[in-house]
């Protein structure tokens, strides 16, 4: 008795739903989201300044405007979407969409094509994928065991924040920060394979009918 008072005060069962089944391959592919966009993005005003003679405040400027639109496209076209096509086919197309922005990026010097074009583009799909994955591990998880799941994501995103500036800098460092686009598009390929081999389709709505 004492020990399933201890597990039911600790929300023991909670944590282990966090780590077994369809709620541990979310919870890896959305860590390794966290940690490789963390990365990539480290010395981003860096780049910016760098590849197109940016001003800080510009920078700034640019930023907000990004998240905008990011703003727009949550408001008006995730849910509509989200409605008509699975939530792993959706994120799929997204993680697509992100990295052909970033070879277009790598492939041209002209600051308008940047910021009409790749900037609306990486923030309509950075929007979908940020939501899609939130999705997905709400969908894997069952609804007792949210708050623990959440909890155990919130903490080891937390230590993925943590390493991923040391890797993304060492990267950006040795190359050049007008890497970026190459490290992006690369970083988006290796996610879209672990999103077609983690999620395997509908396997995470299979599970979670299964589960709650």
């Amino acid at each position: 008795a004492g020990w399933r008072g201890w597990r039911s005060w600790l929300q023991f069962d909670g944590f282990v739903d966090a780590f077994r089944g369809a709620g541990a391959r979310v919870l890896v592919l959305r860590l390794l989201y966290t940690f490789l966009m963390r990365a990539t993005y480290a010395l981003h005003s860096s780049y910016e300044q760098d590849r197109w003679s940016m001003t800080i405040s510009t920078t700034g400027y640019l930023a907000s405007y990004k998240q905008a639109l990011g703003l727009i496209v949550n408001t008006l076209l995730v849910g509509r979407l989200a409605s008509k096509l699975p939530t792993s086919q959706l994120l799929s197309i997204a993680l697509i969409a992100s990295a052909a922005n970033a070879v277009l990026e790598s492939t041209h010097s002209t600051f308008a094509l940047y910021a009409f074009v790749n900037l609306p583009v990486s923030a309509v799909a950075g929007t979908f994928t940020n939501t899609m994955m939130s999705v997905l591990y709400s969908q894997a998880v069952p609804k007792r065991s949210a708050g623990s799941a959440l909890s155990v994501f919130d903490t080891l995103s937390s230590a993925a924040n943590v390493l991923a500036p040391l890797y993304g800098g060492f990267a950006l460092g040795h190359y050049g920060t007008t890497i970026q686009p190459v490290l992006a598009c690369a970083h988006y390929l290796v996610l879209l394979g672990c999103v077609r081999f983690l999620l395997r389709g509908d396997a995470i709505e299979d599970t979670t009918k299964k589960t709650d």
